[in-house]
């Protein structure tokens, strides 16, 4: 190839980490990736990055303000000076520009005894006002329940808000004066209080990254990654339950130990377990070592575990029970964090747990399916024999059969595998509609669902082409100008839900549909005037509004919800290519899905065994990448099947391959370091 293609391929290369020699001649990619232990690779990514470079941050620009305000501009950008409140109920609004959370400080100046200052926060501009929008929760069909919080002026001091009264999720902040002026205040702050276990400069050194040429796409990864990074708190740092009558409170015990993964920033702040089904796959190629919150939170949740084996639906301090699939996601929780950490410590501690947790499964089977008798689920009911749940108890029984074998069970490891295909078997023939070409919710349902499609694919009950091909297009029917509507949830788009299914897009192997439903849902979130353009919403109307079930209290929904951050882990493992086979990565596999509009992505993660980077380029007669994976691990590498016929050199050296349908598998396993890959159209 030319040189311009070479610089055009090098644009991924631009960090002064990373060194380029790239020469086509020797039909090889070296590129030396210095990587430091659990930071990834600086480059032209970082600036996509959300996080602070501190914990302590300042609003960036006045949002608006009423008559009766003077030097308002001194509340923004650590200025010097003061802001004067020159009259009663004049109100000054900051926009911190992103999501936030976490304690404000700031300081009265020399008058106003006797006056309150009364702070306000809001998510959405919708909600900018005198009153906070909800995170309460206790009756979520009525407005303003969270009100102010109201703060007695004190001349001459530094006033920092009770840790008690954080507010975990916010972009706007609304002072409002109470009683007679003039009272001014000066020098505001927020201090962070998510992420609590990492150094207060350490909060961008993520050990995943993500480029491309695509800035929308790095918006949306890097979004879900800060999403995730304000889902992990101090065990004592939850919402209170029962809530307080009015007002709220964020210091309720949530966890064994700190920190913990819970489902959203504002609220509930409360570990879910269902959300775990996306968020831990997000932590896992975003911040490797905050996978500590994930331990934490199954420990929990294991904590609470019944005699019977049932997991509670959500964890303290609400702990119902009550949910089948929720109690699924746990065990999928605990699957999840061993793959990718190999804490063969932990998974001793819980395996008698966790078989508890299958059998309790298990004595729910009838008429070869699971029967779902406990039908609290995600933001809807789930009873019966339902798709969306046996699919998930299929992925336990998988799992369930790959841990007996780490513990040396190799018996129960056979029963679970037969188990598991038995089980498969029956949902092919139970569930499938012939003429519709997708799964129903249950066997005489006529209702074909996002979640059981979705995981389907993802979780490997279907993997016949031409029906993942079918369920894909079925999916992509529900598509509307603002996302992905769930036909099981009537008029609403769910991002949880909408998470797998791009990750089952990807999966059958249509990758340009899964970038388009990216590019609509979550560049939606990202830029749509209701947002806060930067974290993903938990859940939103058909018609792009706020309205997700809490009757008539949109400003009830959480803009900073872990479960809706799925495209973050599915443009890691399916559009770089790269992702983990078996624990920490001692095998993987590289199968980039370059079958779409992009030509060029950069990216990757790390364990415990060290790093996995991947980088590939396109070209109309050749298919370029450069792996850098652990020295001692080995590999798989499958490339698409871009021209038909073609012929692949593993550093250099011509291997023997199999093409079938979109892939081409090379034969042989591909030991770990830095692999040059090279495919040409002959």
């Amino acid at each position: 190839k030319n040189s311009e293609d070479a610089t055009d391929f090098a644009f991924l290369i631009g960090s002064t980490k990373m060194k380029r020699f790239f020469t086509i001649a020797l039909m090889t990619i070296f590129v030396c990736l210095e990587n430091s232990l659990g930071i990834a690779p600086k480059g032209p990514w970082d600036k996509f990055n959300l996080a602070p470079v501190n914990r302590v941050i300042y609003p960036i620009s006045i949002y608006s303000k009423s008559e009766g305000i003077s030097g308002e501009q001194s509340l923004i950008l650590n200025r010097s000076g003061e802001t004067t409140f020159l009259q009663a109920n004049s109100t000054v609004t900051v926009d911190f520009g992103q999501e936030v959370g976490g304690i404000i400080s700031f300081t009265f100046g020399t008058s106003g005894k006797g006056s309150n200052i009364s702070l306000s926060y809001t998510e959405s501009s919708l909600f900018v006002g005198p009153n906070s929008d909800d995170s309460n929760g206790i009756n979520s069909e009525y407005e303003n329940i969270d009100g102010a919080f109201d703060v007695a002026v004190q001349p001459k001091t530094r006033y920092t808000v009770p840790s008690y009264a954080l507010r975990g999720g916010f972009k706007y902040l609304t002072f409002t004066m109470r009683g007679k002026g003039p009272v001014s205040i000066s020098l505001l702050s927020l201090e962070s209080t998510w992420s609590p276990h990492r150094g207060d400069n350490q909060l961008r050194d993520y050990s995943g990254f993500f480029y491309s040429p695509d800035s929308l796409l790095n918006r949306v990864w890097y979004g879900g990654a800060y999403t995730i990074q304000m889902c992990v708190l101090d065990a004592s740092q939850g919402r209170t339950w029962p809530p307080p009558p009015s007002g709220w409170k964020n210091n309720g015990l949530i966890g064994i130990a700190s920190p913990v993964l819970v489902d959203g920033a504002k609220r509930d702040r409360t570990v879910w377990p269902g959300d775990m089904g996306v968020s831990v796959s997000t932590q896992f190629v975003s911040n490797y070592e905050d996978l500590i919150s994930t331990k934490n939170s199954v420990k929990t949740l294991f904590a609470h575990q019944k005699n019977t084996g049932e997991l509670p639906f959500v964890g303290p301090p609400i702990n119902f029970y009550g949910s089948t699939t929720y109690h699924s996601w746990t065990l999928l929780g605990l699957y999840n964090y061993y793959i990718a950490t190999g804490d063969s410590e932990f998974l001793s501690a819980y395996w008698q747990g966790f078989l508890s947790g299958v059998e309790f499964l298990n004595s729910k089977v009838s008429n070869g399916l699971l029967f779902v008798d406990e039908g609290a689920d995600w933001a809807r009911d789930t009873y019966g024999y339902n798709t969306q749940a046996n699919c998930i108890y299929y992925k336990i029984l998988v799992g369930t059969s790959e841990l007996a074998t780490v513990m040396n069970q190799s018996d129960l490891s056979k029963k679970y595998s037969v188990m598991a295909e038995n089980l498969r078997v029956q949902i092919r023939k139970q569930l499938w509609d012939a003429a519709e070409g997708m799964y129903k919710d249950t066997p005489t349902s006529e209702v074909y669902p996002q979640d059981g499609n979705s995981l389907s694919i993802l979780f490997g009950v279907e993997t016949e082409e031409t029906r993942m091909n079918s369920i894909s297009r079925g999916l992509q029917e529900n598509w509307n100008d603002y996302g992905s509507v769930s036909p099981e949830l009537a008029f609403r788009i769910s991002p949880f839900i909408g998470s797998f299914e791009v990750a089952a897009h990807f999966a059958s192997g249509n990758s340009q549909r899964a970038l388009d439903l990216i590019r609509l849902q979550w560049g939606y979130m990202l830029n749509a005037n209701i947002s806060v353009h930067s974290t993903f919403l938990e859940g939103y109307d058909f018609n792009g509004g706020l309205g997700y079930g809490y009757g008539n209290d949109n400003s009830y929904v959480s803009h900073a919800h872990g479960w809706s951050t799925g495209p973050t882990w599915s443009l890691t493992v399916f559009a770089v290519g790269i992702n983990i086979e078996s624990t920490a990565g001692k095998t993987w596999k590289f199968q980039p899905h370059a079958d779409m509009d992009l030509n060029v992505i950069n990216g990757g993660f790390e364990t415990s065994l060290g790093r996995y980077d991947a980088l590939w380029k396109k070209y109309s007669g050749s298919f370029v990448a450069q792996l850098s994976t652990p020295v001692g691990t080995t590999g798989k590498i499958v490339l698409p099947n871009l021209y038909g016929n073609q012929q692949v050199k593993i550093n250099g050296t011509l291997v023997a391959i199999e093409t079938s349908g979109k892939w081409v598998k090379v034969l042989s396993a591909v030991n770990g370091g830095n692999i040059g890959v090279l495919m040409i159209k002959l």
